[in-house]
């Protein structure tokens, strides 16, 4: 039994302290760990769990509320979530923090004066920094903490409270709030403070209910923790908007300030239509997961951390503009402008798509699935160390997933997924082919990165073990696997083999058994000697997200797409390998009596084909953008510091934009245009459906 000594604040309902009781509850069910709380100060002394109560269900509270510090000896792992952050430990206990920001760091942020050298203490020896999203990573990194000390650790959301209502109770909490049935109601979770928007909102909703006056706006404001009211707001907003400023718009505007129970919130999420988040800064922005756990469709700002967990149907994204300048003390922050008219424009269409309801309630819920706090768990188990074979002999031999009462073999098949999509697929098929065949648990290694932005949940329902961890966290842990790579990526000098190289899939099974150790596996090719009838199989087993799998189909209903040619043209990074457009366009619009769809990820190439009228091009909402400004193949580091001549950033929704055109690729007659993975495995996908 391990010993877990938890450093933050409990008992109250700010964000920093609900992440907290949220991880324990979820740590708890861990049967070879044991807890310890200790209790930090709270940043506002009036804070207390009688006015500020965390609104937990009883047991889950005096569960919390039980755990005590550490009174005789050391634990054998730290966890600190607290703000100010605290200072760096110089224990040689292994001591993780959580930072998070919004607009990044300055020197207020600390709890002491931090020099360079005490920043690189958070993140050295074992030590590591937790964080909950990409956009929150980056900041920090801007700040000056090294990457390879930062993970990623969403949060996560209780499904067992946030969840879809019933119909009937639906129907009737709306009644007794006073809401018809053909009414709109948005909803929005938050203070009243510049970072979340609330003055958007306003303005936006402002010109809503002039056009569709049976809508209301309810506002949870966090008045009972912040002391901030709405009132300032309102006022502030009904001056620079007089014209807005209606007896209909007053009154159709509802506040709740009061402390809600978890329950409580789960029912006001789930009463409403959609959730709105016009947010200029945010470090994760948790309402948004709970209310797509309760099945409500949101409206979010684009750009920022809710991009590594808003996606499909259910999700509609607010263009804006990224910034970076001073704001107040700090001269180097970064937030986001949300597109007020873009805005406007999604709250109607949010209105317009009332008759789905069902459908966007069911995608919303579906796209939260992903993430639990036992997820959450399991990865901080992993982060800690638990159920790993290590050197020092205090550390366990059982399997962190083991650790969550669940089983798998004492080994681990671990597929890393780099690159873009077309190189991960052929990874992951090649991968589960191996490792099925050497008898291994399959564990699916899909970074979120500059090469693919997309989770493999935004793709994918199959219910594989996945783990987002970049190449570069390997590089300390090498001496515990056994590599079957192409290459070695980050020069770590162990030895390896090449699925490549080798001659038959009995030859790379014979190795990959000749040790004990977990496999670290990558290609970005499907080696020849795999049997295709076998291949074409696994290829039929993977499930794409109904929501993906709909779009491409649509696209090829309502053009009437039966017996036509299908033609990738790969620019951007390709360099000299590019397809020659120019001779392709001569071609199709000499085949006048052919249909083709043309995909490419080059925006100009795909506007120019698009303008033929034999020529069918999906309308993709985003493209794959450059990393650096500078030309496509400039040198750029990757987020494990690889040094490549590519110099691209694909969004996670650019990537879901090309896996639609990926699918509709697959069920044309290709024409093979160049040796582009994406193209190969569209190839290998229209052979698995012949």
């Amino acid at each position: 039994m391990q010993r877990l000594l938890i450093e933050g604040w409990r008992g109250i309902n700010h964000s920093f302290a609900m992440v907290n009781q949220h991880q324990i509850l979820a740590l708890g069910r861990c049967s070879s760990l044991q807890l310890h709380h200790r209790d930090i100060p709270f940043f506002m002394p009036n804070w207390n769990a009688k006015s500020n109560d965390a609104g937990f269900a009883e047991p889950d509270a005096q569960f919390i509320a039980g755990l005590q510090d550490i009174h005789d000896g050391e634990p054998d792992f730290s966890y600190r979530i607290a703000a100010p952050i605290p200072a760096p430990s110089l224990s040689t206990i292994p001591t993780f923090t959580h930072i998070v920001t919004e607009f990044g760091l300055d020197t207020a942020s600390f709890s002491s004066p931090i020099s360079s050298t005490a920043l690189r203490d958070y993140t050295a020896h074992r030590n590591l920094v937790v964080t909950p999203s990409r956009w929150s990573r980056d900041r920090l990194l801007d700040y000056g903490f090294v990457e390879e000390g930062v993970r990623v650790v969403p949060h996560g959301v209780d499904q067992d409270v946030f969840k879809p209502m019933l119909e009937d109770t639906r129907a009737q909490i709306r009644k007794e709030f006073g809401f018809n049935p053909d009414e709109t109601v948005f909803l929005n979770v938050g203070a009243p403070i510049w970072n979340k928007g609330m003055d958007l909102l306003l303005e936006a909703y402002g010109y809503i209910h002039q056009k569709k006056p049976q809508t209301k706006l309810i506002i949870k404001d966090g008045s009972a923790l912040y002391g901030l009211s709405m009132d300032s707001t309102l006022k502030d907003f009904y001056t620079r908007h007089p014209a807005l400023a209606t007896e209909s718009l007053i009154a159709s505007i509802m506040l709740v300030s009061s402390n809600l129970s978890q329950f409580q919130l789960s029912q006001l999420y789930g009463m409403c239509d959609h959730y709105v988040s016009p947010y200029r800064a945010e470090g994760f922005n948790l309402p948004v997961l709970e209310a797509m756990a309760c099945g409500v469709p949101v409206i979010v700002t684009s750009g920022g951390p809710t991009d590594d967990f808003c996606n499909g149907p259910a999700v509609s994204r607010i263009p804006s503009a990224f910034r970076r300048g001073p704001l107040k003390s700090d001269e180097d922050s970064c937030w986001l402008e949300p597109n007020v008219p873009a805005l406007v424009d999604l709250m109607f269409s949010a209105i317009e798509s009332r008759s789905n309801r069902a459908e966007l309630s069911k995608a919303a819920c579906d796209q939260s699935t992903s993430y639990t706090w036992d997820r959450v768990a399991y990865r901080l188990l992993e982060l800690f160390g638990i159920g790993k074979n290590k050197s020092s002999a205090e550390e366990k031999s059982a399997s962190v997933q083991g650790a969550l009462t669940s089983s798998r073999t004492s080994r681990s098949f671990h597929i890393y997924c780099d690159g873009g999509f077309g190189n991960r697929f052929n990874g992951l098929i090649s991968g589960l082919l191996f490792a099925e065949a050497a008898g291994i648990k399959p564990v699916v290694i899909w970074p979120r990165n500059n090469w693919c932005g997309a989770a493999f949940k935004d793709l994918f329902v199959n219910d594989f073990e996945i783990i987002e961890r970049e190449l570069s966290t390997y590089a300390p842990e090498k001496n515990n696997y056994h590599f079957l790579m192409t290459e070695d990526h980050l020069g770590m000098a162990v030895q390896y083999k090449s699925p490549l190289t080798l001659s038959t899939l009995v030859e790379a099974t014979s190795y990959l058994k000749s040790n004990d150790k977990d496999v670290y596996f990558h290609t970005p090719l499907i080696p020849p000697y795999l049997p295709l009838p076998e291949v074409l199989e696994k290829i039929k087993e993977l499930k794409f997200q109904p929501y993906i799998l709909n779009q491409a189909r649509e696209f090829v209903s309502t053009n009437g797409l039966l017996n036509f040619c299908g033609l990738h043209i790969r620019k951007t990074d390709f360099g000299s390998n590019a397809v020659d457009d120019n001779m392709f366009y001569e071609v199709v619009s000499n085949s006048k009596e052919s249909k083709y769809f043309v995909c490419s990820d080059d925006e100009q190439v795909e506007a120019r084909f698009k303008l033929l009228p034999n020529v069918f091009v999906y309308p993709k909402k985003s493209y794959v953008s450059k990393k650096i400004e500078g030309e496509w193949n400039d040198i750029t580091l990757d987020h494990s510091g690889r040094a490549y001549p590519c110099n691209v950033e694909r969004s996670t929704q650019s990537v879901i934009d090309a896996v639609v055109d990926w699918l509709i690729l697959s069920e044309s007659n290709i024409i093979t245009s160049s040796a582009s993975t994406f193209l190969r495995s569209a190839l290998l996908r229209k052979k698995s459906l012949d």
